[in-house]
């Protein structure tokens, strides 16, 4: 960018005076450890990599999009997305707006804006050097993202200050703002066609002036007069009342007029401009914020990295397990990324990110109409398929598992082109490919083999296998370490439920120990002979018999009890060789599933691990080297045949847990 470097050196001078007496004013919250994390990248396009960041912790998820765009890559440019078919007026889709932009690689959401009719941007726009939108109204709250000619960036704070001049006379005409709306056009407002077709005109509610302006000259003063078309060479002047006044002193036809901007003066070379909200980071640290919008939900910035990468960045929220970001949290995210500057953009239902076409992140509604967007584009010219990259969204794989398959084709100059058909296999591994997506039918190491044309690429797996006769479900055979006493009938006019109850003493006196596993039955548990302990809450370890026992309450979710994401990670530190995690479900919502069986598969490493749950049957599968083990409430087999009543026991051999389910009659 050609900028006046004295402006540059004065504005970062200024923001680190103010952001270093501020900063120490303000706490910046995170969300405690990370439990569990899981990344990818891919090569979207020659200079751009897309990245992919999910983090897990106690109170939920963050589910963060990057993409990152060399911006020393002059295949790559930066371009304003709005609507040029019948002006930025008309909101469209981010999908709608970027079909508009050929060669764009990555696109997000853009500036806040009005949602009143008519609509309009609350920053700046500029596209290929015409400002068609002048900076905010709020001087120093609403911050800006100029790119130069040579995609050098800057964010910075700037005025809104508009002046019209007459060359002809050598008068000025001040407080003006470009393609903005207004109720009463009391101050006076500049409009092109990029922003809409014709002017407002007067009503009979509200009578204005025009100014007319087509190729530098005045073409009409009107007065009082209905709605014109607004020259595409030009612009028009809407005003009312004083200001009205004050025009048509000032102002003749046939005069020549120009416009200054004081955006356009301190920098001298914007191609491209974008508003936003506020700065969050500059020189890699945290500001001081000047604009909030309450609340964590979806979020979007935009910023430029260390290295000189400028940055999309989008954070899912308000929808499942995802808890979503504000602005506080998106500064720290993106200093963890080596951003050095970057601003919030529009959020909420706006947050959207498009890779080559595709939707990346989750959309809480329908896509939202916006403003305007901004896209990282790639005019090079295409050649044919040359190469393949691929990925798969996450490292953790079981059989069984449907897991999205990322896959994008490159020429032989890495620029994106178009896949032909794909066909995916497997090498030691049983898989089957459908619409995007892998699913493992066997277990084992290997690789993913993806094949488009001629161009191909392999993507190496492990996979756990599924056995669905767990080799640790052994005949009972009278000997009882532990015992596992769910709840049982505290009715006492329940003949059979108190039979049960009495069967389930009558077993586990044989016990060396008994647990209760979410047992509430009081009655029940006192009646235990011997040696007893009790599993009743959620995050609760129990270390007894060089087994560790965990109880985790899934009825709100993992995350739904504070503080059993952190037990489970220290259950599975535990010195103890054999694990036994007690549930009152395996009902879990997608991501925590996920999350719950990848840390359970690295932990089954380690040691054994025994997941016991209260299901519809007595039933149990091994997944790799952990065994998740049905058992059912005895009252639910009422009506069922004697041998449908058991209890589950386990007993050690040769140092692992080996287990049956005991009948009762």
């Amino acid at each position: 960018m050609v900028l006046d470097k004295n402006t540059i050196k004065k504005f970062s001078k200024k923001f680190a005076v103010t952001s270093l007496a501020l900063i120490q004013l303000m706490t910046f919250r995170g969300f405690g450890d990370i439990i569990d994390e899981e990344t990818y990248e891919i090569p979207v396009s020659r200079g751009v990599v897309h990245k992919r960041i999910v983090q897990t912790y106690e109170n939920g998820v963050q589910s963060i999009y990057l993409t990152f765009a060399d911006m020393g890559d002059r295949a790559l440019g930066v371009d304003l997305l709005y609507n040029k078919k019948t002006g930025f007026v008309n909101r469209q889709t981010l999908s709608e707006l970027t079909s508009q932009k050929s060669g764009s690689v990555a696109s997000i959401n853009g500036d806040f804006f009005s949602m009143a009719n008519p609509s309009y941007a609350t920053g700046i726009m500029v596209d290929k050097g015409q400002l068609i939108s002048s900076p905010s109204y709020q001087n120093g709250q609403m911050a800006s993202m100029l790119v130069g000619s040579d995609n050098s960036l800057v964010f910075d704070y700037l005025s809104s200050g508009i002046t019209l001049n007459n060359e002809t006379t050598g008068d000025s005409y001040i407080s003006l703002s470009i393609n903005k709306a207004s109720g009463t056009y009391a101050y006076p407002i500049i409009m092109t066609s990029e922003y809409r077709q014709a002017t407002v005109g007067s009503t009979d509610k509200l009578k204005v002036t025009e100014l007319v302006v087509n190729n530098g000259l005045v073409e009409e003063v009107r007065q009082g007069k209905g709605s014109v078309a607004i020259p595409k060479n030009g612009f028009v002047v809407t005003v009312s009342g004083a200001k009205a006044a004050e025009l048509e002193v000032k102002f003749r036809q046939g005069d020549r007029v120009n416009i200054k901007s004081s955006a356009q003066s301190a920098y001298s070379d914007i191609a491209t401009a974008l508003g936003g909200g506020t700065m969050i980071l500059k020189n890699g640290q945290p500001t001081a914020l000047t604009h909030q919008v309450k609340g964590k939900s979806q979020r979007t910035a935009i910023g430029l990295t260390y290295d000189n990468k400028l940055v999309f960045a989008v954070t899912d929220g308000r929808t499942g397990a995802y808890i979503g970001m504000d602005e506080n949290d998106m500064a720290l995210m993106l200093k963890s990324q080596k951003v050095k500057d970057a601003m919030m953009l529009d959020g909420g239902g706006s947050s959207e990110l498009i890779i080559n076409g595709n939707i990346t992140n989750k959309m809480v509604a329908a896509e939202r109409k916006l403003i305007n967007g901004i896209s990282i584009t790639n005019n090079n010219p295409r050649g044919s398929l040359a190469s393949l990259e691929a990925a798969l969204e996450t490292s953790s794989l079981v059989q069984g598992d449907k897991v999205k398959l990322l896959v994008q084709g490159f020429d032989s100059a890495m620029n994106p082109v178009q896949l032909g058909p794909l066909s995916v296999s497997g090498e030691g591994v049983g898989i089957s490919y459908n619409n995007g997506y892998i699913t493992f039918t066997s277990g084992g190491s290997g690789s993913l083999v993806v094949k488009s044309g001629a161009a191909s690429t392999k993507i190496p797996v492990n996979v756990s296998s599924i056995n669905p006769v767990d080799p640790r479900l052994k005949e009972a055979d009278g000997r009882i370490d532990v015992a596992v006493i769910p709840n049982g009938s505290s009715d006492k006019d329940d003949i059979l439920g108190q039979a049960i109850n009495g069967k389930i003493v009558e077993k586990s006196a044989a016990a060396s120990l008994s647990v209760n596993m979410f047992n509430k039955n009081q009655e029940l548990s006192n009646s235990l002979k011997g040696s007893k302990e009790s599993v009743y809450k959620g995050g609760q370890i129990l270390k007894k018999t060089g087994i560790t026992f965990l109880g985790l309450d899934t009825s709100k979710g993992i995350g739904g009890t504070p503080g059993q994401w952190s037990a489970l990670k220290n259950a599975l530190a535990s010195s103890d060789n054999n694990l036994i995690i007690m549930m009152n479900s395996l009902q879990l919502e997608g991501s925590e599933k996920k999350v719950f069986r990848k840390l359970l598969n690295e932990g089954s490493k380690y040691k054994n691990i025994y997941v016991a749950y209260i299901g519809d049957t007595f039933k149990s599968h091994a997944e790799g080297n952990v065994s998740y083990i049905s058992i059912m409430d005895n009252q639910k087999a009422k009506g069922s045949s004697e041998s449908s009543f058991r209890m589950l026991s386990f007993r050690l051999k040769d140092g692992k847990l080996i287990y049956s389910f005991e009948r009762l009659f």
